[in-house]
């Protein structure tokens, strides 16, 4: 016998009873979430609202959870460019705060000027020999060369000085340093004994002295001098600088770019010495 189908609703209970009931289901979403929105999205705005609750009505949870280590992007961008000074005293990394420091203490060190670097590099102030020099450099010559028996007698000294090519480095009263030259025909060297009574023409420039005081030597002071006098003779029309140097001097003139001149004897007086040249 064919027994008549049953309703749909009375064959399986779990079955949708009316093609309206395929709604039930999102009926029933509605239904257990209080009839608003969908329940994923309602979980998902009550996850938001905790985040919103847990942090007090301002930043996520996840910026107020860091309690203060990393404040969020646009904080930052509001800020003073990022959390590295914000929480500078704090936990925060020092990274910013360490680079600043020795710019500070730099600052501090200098006493609010230059930086220390600059100002060692002016001092001694490099100049051009004034009357008020020669106290000072007859007396740094006489500690130099005195105890090698080639110190000149100091009005002898100062006729080996032309005042556009002769230098000093004073620290206040000091006179740490000086450069003596003259224009002077090339291969010959002034008498140590006798003054300079001829004013001589020529486009060799002699380096007659060079003479830095015993504390201030092995600082560079030396060679400032020497490329002050290079630099002014090149621009005052000298086409060579000579010198003689004593003893193992040569060593340090070879650095400078100075030559020796095997052809040249020195006078006697010098000592053991080295006749030595540059072209400009």
């Amino acid at each position: 016998m064919t027994r008549k189908p049953q309703h749909p609703t009375d064959r399986d209970s779990s079955a949708p009873r009316h093609p309206t009931d395929r709604d039930g289901p999102e009926l029933r979403r509605f239904a257990d979430r209080g009839g608003s929105a969908p329940r994923r999205a309602a979980d998902r705005d009550g996850a938001e609202l905790r985040r919103v609750a847990d942090r007090g009505g301002s930043v996520p949870r996840r910026a107020a959870d860091r309690d203060g280590v990393e404040l969020p992007l646009p904080t930052d961008r509001d800020g003073p460019q990022s959390r590295r000074f914000a929480d500078r005293d704090s936990s925060a990394p020092r990274q910013a705060a360490d680079r600043d420091r020795p710019e500070l203490r730099r600052v501090a060190d200098r006493g609010g000027s230059a930086p220390r670097q600059a100002a060692d590099r002016d001092r001694p102030e490099l100049r051009r020999v004034a009357d008020r020099d020669w106290p000072g450099i007859v007396a740094l010559e006489a500690r130099t060369y005195a105890a090698k028996g080639v110190s000149e007698d100091p009005d002898v000294l100062r006729t080996r000085m032309n005042p556009a090519t002769s230098y000093v480095l004073a620290d206040g009263p000091e006179i740490a340093g000086y450069l003596l030259a003259l224009p002077y025909p090339d291969r010959r060297s002034p008498d140590l004994a006798h003054p300079e009574t001829t004013r001589h023409v020529s486009s060799n420039l002699h380096l007659h002295d060079l003479a830095i005081a015993p504390g201030r030597r092995r600082a560079g002071l030396g060679a400032r001098l020497v490329r002050r006098l290079l630099t002014e003779a090149a621009t005052q029309g000298y086409t060579s600088v000579s010198l003689v140097a004593l003893g193992e001097a040569a060593g340090f003139w070879q650095s400078q770019g100075f030559r020796p001149r095997p052809d040249v004897t020195p006078p006697a007086a010098y000592g053991p010495a080295t006749y030595l040249t540059r072209r400009l």
